[in-house]
Formats: structure tokens, C-alpha cells, sequence
């Protein structure tokens, strides 16, 4: 079971990839030790299309004191990666579950964005919007 937040979603996702096999050119060393996730839980997820599209970085990058380094790396990324653009229950994963928690209030999730990609490639996911925080 894997519980991850925030940027903590990337790697839990880039993680569950190589579990799945999906990234070809990148060879997989997990292949005899522990390689199946049984449920996945991310709180506040950035994998569902925010960052991909850069709606984080523009936020953060329209502040005047830095800029987010962080934010920038995503830019010259590879958002086919940084994104759940699949679903881990074709490839046998998180057969117990994908459960999203989203607060209204986190200013670097796009809640409609996040809702519609995640059912679009996750279907039988749960997901939890908090309305209570920042709403």
C-alpha cells in the first residue's frame, strides 16, 4: 500500500510505471523485489494533468521574489511520465483501490482538471474534495 502527497505523487507514480512496464526505455531493476502496489492513496495529487500543462509553475512564477525551480524542471519535463495518463488496474496494480483526496483551498490543483483526468483514465477511483479547506 503507497500513500504519497503532493510531489510526492510524481514519484509514487513514475515508481508505479515501472511496475506496470510502460516505460520501455527505461529497463526495470525492481523486477525481483517488491513490485506491486496493492492500493494507492495520493492526497492533493499533482499527476492528473496540473502540472503537466504548467498550471503550478504559471502560478508560482507569477510571484515577484523567485522563481521555482522546481516548476521549471516539469517545463522541460516529459508529462506523458509526470502524468497518470494510464490505468493501473489494466496491468494488475492497486487492485484494492485508487483513492484522491483534493482540497478546494490548494492553490496548485486545478480541481476540475484533476476530476475530469482522473476518472477519464481511472475510472473506478474514489475521490474526496474537501470543501472545508480554503473553500
Amino acid at each position: 500500500d503507497v500513500l504519497a502527497h503532493s510531489y510526492g505523487t510524481n514519484v509514487a507514480n513514475r515508481v508505479l510505471r515501472s511496475f506496470c512496464g510502460i516505460d520501455t526505455d527505461v529497463p526495470s531493476r525492481l523486477q525481483t523485489a517488491f513490485c506491486k502496489f496493492r492500493s494507492l492513496v495520493l492526497w492533493e495529487p499533482m499527476i492528473f494533468g496540473d502540472t503537466s500543462v504548467g498550471f503550478s509553475c504559471a502560478l508560482v512564477n507569477r510571484m515577484p521574489l523567485d522563481i521555482n525551480i522546481g516548476a521549471m524542471a516539469n517545463r522541460g519535463g516529459v508529462p506523458w511520465k509526470e502524468s497518470m495518463f494510464y490505468n493501473p488496474a489494466d496491468y494488475g496494480q492497486c487492485e484494492r483501490g485508487v483513492a484522491v483526496y483534493a482540497a478546494t483551498g490548494d492553490l496548485l490543483l486545478d480541481i476540475p482538471l484533476t476530476t475530469e483526468v482522473l476518472y477519464h483514465y481511472v475510472p473506478q477511483a474514489s475521490l474526496s474534495v474537501d470543501p472545508t479547506w480554503g473553500g
